[in-house]
C-alpha cells in the first residue's frame, strides 16, 4: 500500500504540478483515518462510489442546502472532476479498482451508480411498511431510507424520493389487483394474509387444546387412580402427566391436519 508521499508523487505526476497542494490535501484526507485504524481505516473513505463525493464536499465546489440533515449539492465543475479522479487514482494504487474502472470514471457515471447503490441498499437493509409509504408523503419520510455512509448530497435525496414514489405506485397498483389485502391495518399480500389468519387460528386452537387437556388430564388422572390405587392423588402424579402428553400430540396432529386443510382451500 503506498504511502501518502508516494501517493503525492503519482498525482502529481498525473494531474500536474500546479495541483501537487491539491494532490497532497485530497491524499492525505483520504488516509487520515489510518492514524487511528491503522489498516483498517479503508473501511473510511476508500470508497468508489461515496468518497470521490465527499472529498468533493470537502476540497470541492458546492451549494450547502442547509436543514436539519446538513444537505448539500455538488456542481459539476472542473474542480470537482479532478477532485474525483484524484481519489480514483488513488483507490487504484490501493488496489482497490481497476485501472480500467478508474479509465472509465465520468461525472455522469459516477452518479449512475450511486443511483443504482442507493436503490440496492435500500432494497437490502431498509424498507417501510406499505401503509408509511402510502400515507405519508415521500419529502417527510425519504431520510428514514438515508443509510449510514452515504453522503448527504442533494442528489441521493432524490434517488431515495424517487425510489419511494416508485414503490408506492408498485404497491398501489397490487392494492388494485388485489395483490395486497388489508389485515388489522397492515397491508399484505394475500399468502402473508393466509400465513397470518393459519398462525392466529393455531394459536386459539393451541390454547383452547391444552387448556382442555388440563382439565381432562387432572378428571381423567384422579378417576383412575382412584380406582387403581384408592388414592386419587396417585392418579395426579402418575397417570395425569401421561394424559397429558397423549393428549398434546392429539393436539399437534389435529392443529397440523387443520393447517394442510386451510391450505388446500
Amino acid at each position: 500500500m503506498p504511502s501518502v508521499e508516494n501517493h503525492v508523487k503519482f498525482c502529481v505526476k498525473a494531474f500536474g504540478e500546479e495541483n501537487r497542494e491539491l494532490c497532497y490535501m485530497v491524499n492525505s484526507w483520504i488516509d487520515a483515518p489510518s492514524r487511528e485504524k491503522g489498516k483498517a481505516h479503508r473501511r473510511l473513505r476508500h470508497d468508489p462510489d461515496f468518497t470521490p463525493v465527499e472529498a468533493c464536499r470537502v476540497y470541492g465546489d458546492y451549494v450547502d442546502k442547509g436543514g436539519e440533515h446538513g444537505l448539500y449539492r455538488l456542481l459539476e465543475t472542473e474542480n470537482n472532476k479532478l477532485i474525483c479522479r484524484m481519489v480514483m487514482q488513488h483507490l487504484k494504487l490501493d488496489g482497490l479498482i481497476t485501472p480500467q474502472q478508474e479509465k472509465a470514471w465520468t461525472w455522469k457515471r459516477m452518479w449512475k451508480n450511486i443511483k443504482k447503490r442507493v436503490r440496492n441498499e435500500i432494497e437490502e437493509w431498509a424498507t417501510l411498511p406499505c401503509e408509511v409509504l402510502l400515507k405519508e408523503e415521500p419529502e417527510e419520510i425519504w431520510h428514514c431510507l438515508w443509510l449510514e455512509g452515504q453522503p448527504a448530497e442533494e442528489r441521493i435525496k432524490e434517488i431515495i424520493i424517487e425510489y419511494i414514489r416508485e414503490k408506492r405506485d408498485e404497491y398501489i397498483q397490487m392494492i388494485r389487483k388485489g395483490e395486497l389485502v388489508k389485515v388489522n391495518g397492515i397491508y399484505m399480500t394475500k399468502e402473508a394474509a393466509l400465513q397470518e389468519k393459519i398462525r392466529k387460528q393455531r394459536k386459539s386452537i393451541f390454547n383452547i387444546g391444552v387448556f382442555l387437556s388440563i382439565i381432562i388430564s387432572t378428571l381423567l388422572g384422579s378417576l383412575i387412580g382412584k380406582y387403581l390405587f384408592e388414592f386419587w392423588l396417585a392418579g395426579l402424579i402418575i397417570i395425569a402427566p401421561l394424559i397429558f402428553s397423549l393428549s398434546l400430540l392429539f393436539l399437534v396432529v389435529l392443529v397440523s391436519k387443520y393447517e394442510q386443510q386451510i391450505e388446500k382451500e
